[in-house]
């Protein structure tokens, strides 16, 4: 039983954690693509596109934080005495 309760309080302090990162994300990501949009496209480009790349933009955040995590959490594990002695 107590290992549910430390194992439910390690799962919603990582989704805190998570939550803060794409909160910050977004808080750059967005008015970049939004304010300098002139300097990012070589086109004008149109608003349906433009929600287009801020979707791509948290698919990708996602895909890369998820992959972050797992390289830190399982291979660096494994690699770290390797690497480090």
């Amino acid at each position: 039983m107590e290992m549910d309760r430390a194992a439910c309080a390690g799962r919603k302090e990582q989704d805190g954690v998570s939550s803060f990162k794409y909160g910050i994300f977004n808080l750059v990501y967005i008015p970049i693509v939004v304010i300098f949009r002139e300097m990012l496209f070589a086109k004008a480009v149109s608003t349906p596109i433009l929600v287009g790349v801020m979707i791509a933009g948290q698919i990708g955040i996602l895909i890369y934080d998820k992959a972050y995590d797992y390289v830190q959490v399982r291979l660096w594990g494994k690699m770290r005495g390797r690497v480090m002695s």
